[in-house]
């Protein structure tokens, strides 16, 4: 039964932010206890919602219902119309109320909780909020609930086959429970966005300048892939690849890779592929897939710029750091900082 439980309280405290804790009423906890839900209820006339907003939003997203829609549209001629933002609607009362909830398991001696933020707008109560989040966490959430088992793989029609949709960010995961996968690949994928948009700016950009200014037969420009050049490195960054469509004075686009290495701060221009030629406009995403399926389990284009991380010591011991009579075979120095 979905009752006020201090125990739960007390596993959501450490783990949760307080202000998002605020109007906890309940949860509820599976059998084994390894598995719980928990809901809060927040009349928004109670609070100064700008003290919320910045939480609410590191969620990524929410859901709504019970409200007018009609209310919520602001028309801009009379056949078209934008719905109003999240702030709109709360400052002109067409939500009411909003419920954080939260879904927890026990994996591997350690709670992974999930929080998912709903607004309720003025067509409902507060009783009637809480007979609607009871009605859904429930005793047969822990049992029916995709959340609490590994992903399965999603088929989708092609032709006249069913081909397996490929998410690769979460190939490291498949053993794991859904609800742990999804916290740990959107914890990656934040810390791993922020290395390439700091390496980017700290490593990549100083170095080409450097090159260009060095080296300007060989290194007129550099064309990055997508917004930034692509990186690609271990979840311990002790080394990164990066790449680059390089043009030189011979009006020719090559694909060139780089390596910087951590610990003595040094880089080297990565050889152990042929540098394939490009078009100027080429995406050649493919070209470095190409390159990375021969030598790492890297075979689809998806994996550049993602979430994912290279963790393979034989890639990096016999395709990189390779030495010969003390040498690198496959590493010439560009610059050492």
């Amino acid at each position: 039964m979905f009752t006020y439980n201090e125990e739960i309280l007390s596993i959501l405290k450490p783990r949760i932010e307080k202000l998002m804790l605020t109007g906890y009423y309940g949860g509820l906890f599976n059998a084994e206890k390894d598995k719980l839900v928990a809901a809060t209820v927040v009349n928004l006339k109670s609070v100064e919602y700008e003290e919320y907003q910045y939480l609410h939003e590191q969620l990524n997203s929410h859901s709504a219902s019970h409200y007018d829609f009609e209310l919520a549209k602001e028309y801009l001629s009379n056949n078209t119309y934008h719905n109003k933002t999240t702030e709109e609607l709360i400052d002109e009362g067409i939500y009411k109320f909003f419920s954080v909830t939260f879904v927890g398991i026990n994996f591997e001696q350690k709670w992974y909780v999930l929080q998912n933020l709903h607004f309720y707008g003025n067509l409902i109560n507060r009783d009637s909020i809480k007979a609607d989040i009871e009605q859904q966490l429930n005793n047969e959430y822990f049992i029916k609930n995709s959340l609490f088992k590994p992903k399965q793989p999603l088929h989708i029609p092609f032709k006249d086959e069913m081909k397996i949709y490929r998410n690769v960010e979460f190939e490291e995961f498949s053993t794991t429970p859904v609800l742990v996968s999804l916290l740990k690949q959107q914890k990656k994928e934040k810390i791993n966005h922020a290395y390439r948009l700091y390496f980017n700016e700290e490593i990549i950009l100083p170095f080409f300048e450097y090159l260009r200014i060095t080296r300007p037969q060989e290194y007129v420009s550099f064309h990055e892939l997508r917004a930034n050049f692509t990186s690609i490195f271990p979840e311990n960054k002790k080394y990164t690849i990066f790449c680059a469509s390089v043009f030189n004075d011979k009006k020719e686009y090559h694909l060139n890779y780089f390596v910087y290495q951590a610990f003595e701060r040094a880089i080297y221009k990565w050889t152990y592929f042929a540098a394939s030629k490009l078009s100027q406009y080429e995406f050649y995403g493919e070209a470095i897939i190409n390159d990375l399926k021969q030598v790492s389990n890297w075979n689809d284009i998806s994996f550049l710029d993602s979430s994912c991380t290279l963790d393979n010591h034989e890639f990096r011991d016999r395709y990189i750091f390779t030495k010969e009579n003390g040498q690198y075979l496959y590493l010439d120095k560009l610059l050492l900082s």
